[in-house]
């Protein structure tokens, strides 16, 4: 049902954190195009993706990103530049400055163990299409646009099992070279 409020979880990111320069960075992938998400459950089996263009109208909403898209944890924001969305033809591609604050070096952290490693958002559908396969009794949703985009976030249980975050290599990398 359009306009209702909703959530789900997915992918690559980066973090980025350079010593000499003070730059820390998370890169990743709020969304994937076109890839099935986990069953999202019920009395019978229900699965969705995104088709690509979802996000062409909601690019420049005042977005935030969350840590398990609560409101009280906020890594960056769209309006002041610590948030920069973007769309390839992967999907919805992010870039955070994450604050210079203990918990947010504690998630950094979690990030580079890999114990988090996955991304969601939290959405309104304009337009979606569905599909039921009576034979295997599954619906299948397509979100083609979306009217709202609120958050996107570093989760620890995504509704897509594709997304991820991680340290940004690059940031490894510049830290190994200052350490020498």
């Amino acid at each position: 049902m359009p306009n209702s409020f909703e959530r789900r979880s997915f992918g690559p990111t980066e973090s980025r954190a350079d010593a000499a320069v003070a730059i820390r960075e998370l890169r990743g992938y709020a969304a994937l195009f076109n890839v099935q998400s986990a069953n999202l459950g019920g009395p019978f089996e229900l699965y969705e993706s995104i088709a690509p263009g979802a996000f062409d109208a909601v690019l420049a909403n005042d977005v935030r990103h969350l840590k398990n898209h609560d409101p009280n944890w906020v890594l960056g924001r769209t309006i002041p530049g610590t948030l920069r969305l973007s769309v390839d033809d992967r999907g919805l591609h992010t870039i955070t400055d994450p604050p210079e604050t203990q918990w947010a070096d504690d998630l950094l952290v979690s990030i580079r163990r890999r114990d988090i490693s996955q991304m969601s958002f939290a959405f309104v559908v304009g337009e979606d299409s569905w599909r039921y396969d009576r034979e295997k009794d599954v619906v299948y949703r397509t979100i083609l646009k979306l009217s709202a985009l609120y958050d996107v976030s570093t989760v620890t249980y995504p509704a897509y099992p594709d997304t991820s975050i991680v340290v940004a290599e690059r940031t490894l990398q510049r830290a190994a070279e200052v350490r020498t």
